[in-house]
Order: C-alpha cells, then sequence, then structure tokens
C-alpha cells in the first residue's frame, strides 16, 4: 500500500483534497516526446550531463509523468475496493485514504458506506474518505455516517462529524457539531493510516468550512 500510494500520487499529501486531476496536470498538455526524450537523456543517458539544457521543459516533463502515473491507478482504482475488507485494520484504512483521490470508481461510496462499525480503525478511515467525495452524502452513507456519531470510539465518531461537517454543511446534525466543538476542546489527539492530516487537522479543517 506505501508503495502504491508512492507511485500513483508520489509526494501529493492530502491536504489538497478533494483532488482535482484535471487542474493539478494542467502543465503536462504541453509536452511531446521529444521533450520527454530530452529529459530522460539528460537524466539516464549523457556521460557529462547539462541540466540547464532542458531547463525551461524539465517540470512540465514530471506533472506529465505525475499525471501518467495517476492516470494508470485510475484505471486500476476498482480493484482497490476488495482492499476495503482486509482483515488488517491499516491495509484497509490506507486503501480507503488512498481511494479518497479517485472520487469518480463505481461503487465507491456504496462501499465507503458499508465498512464494518465494528472495524473501527478502517470505519473512520473510510468516514474521512467520504468527507471527500463530491455533492451531498446519499441515503446510505448519510445512515452510515450518522450512526457512526453514537460510536463509543472516538475516531470513528470524529471523522463521522466531520464528513457530515464538509458534505452538509446546511443541514448539519446538532450531534456532529457537538462531536467536533468537544473534540476541539479536547485537542483530539492521533492520525489514522494513510492519512497525513492528523485528526485535529481533519477537525480544525470542518470547522473552518461550517464557518467556525
Amino acid at each position: 500500500m506505501h508503495l502504491l500510494h508512492a507511485v500513483a500520487l508520489g509526494d501529493l499529501r492530502d491536504d489538497v483534497l478533494p483532488f482535482d486531476p484535471v487542474r493539478a496536470f494542467a502543465g503536462a498538455e504541453r509536452v511531446g516526446p521529444s521533450d520527454e526524450a530530452a529529459v530522460l537523456r539528460v537524466l539516464f543517458e549523457d556521460e557529462d550531463p547539462d541540466p540547464d539544457s532542458v531547463a525551461d521543459v524539465a517540470d512540465a516533463v514530471a506533472v506529465r509523468w505525475a499525471a501518467d502515473a495517476y492516470r494508470a491507478a485510475e484505471r486500476h482504482a476498482p480493484s482497490f475496493l476488495t482492499w476495503l475488507e482486509a482483515a488488517e485494520p491499516a491495509v484497509a484504512s490506507r486503501a480507503a485514504a488512498l481511494l479518497a483521490w479517485f472520487p469518480a470508481v463505481p461503487g465507491l461510496a456504496t462501499a465507503l458506506a458499508g465498512v464494518g462499525f465494528s472495524r473501527c480503525t478502517a470505519r473512520a478511515s473510510a468516514n474521512l474518505a467520504l468527507a471527500f467525495l463530491p455533492g451531498p452524502p446519499n441515503s446510505g452513507e448519510l445512515a452510515a455516517l450518522t450512526a457512526c456519531l453514537a460510536s463509543t470510539d472516538e475516531a470513528v465518531q470524529v471523522t463521522a462529524a466531520v464528513a457530515l461537517a464538509r458534505r452538509q454543511t446546511t443541514a448539519l446534525p446538532d450531534e456532529a457539531l457537538t462531536v467536533l466543538v468537544h473534540a476541539d476542546d479536547a485537542e483530539v489527539a492521533g492520525a489514522l493510516p494513510g492519512w497525513d492530516r492528523s485528526l485535529r487537522g481533519h477537525v480544525a479543517l470542518a470547522l473552518r468550512q461550517l464557518g467556525l
């Protein structure tokens, strides 16, 4: 999972979610085969390489390679759904975190909403992934997130409130706001496998989304 994340996303961090690949990779469109060949030659073939000779296209070529890697992973992303049911909590959590970058995967929302409530780490990560999907939550997502607000696991409870705050800003349940305010006051700690931002960071982001 670490390797797949590194190949598909490079050094992108989850503070840029929700991710817009069209905007992120816009610079790749001006790169042609000759540009890539020139950069490859400087990097791997020339005995006395002259980086300045490709300085005007090197960054764009790097963006092109990042776009190619992302698109390759995107084509296989539907198969990542099976890892949400992995027995190892960290694998399932990282799968949910990775899928947040590919919101167009068919059945993604349903799969994330269906992660078992007894699998706390995976459930909390799935909640965060749901937070970054576009549009308001459907009935299945809403039911799962609302149920999570009553969880005795802090991470499950907090991440559900975060997701509801991001996806249902104008109709946020009072229970979700209470959870967020309490988590902020208590400076909730920790992070979930696969996510860069801490739980406290996600809470702060959700409160900012609400204008608080």
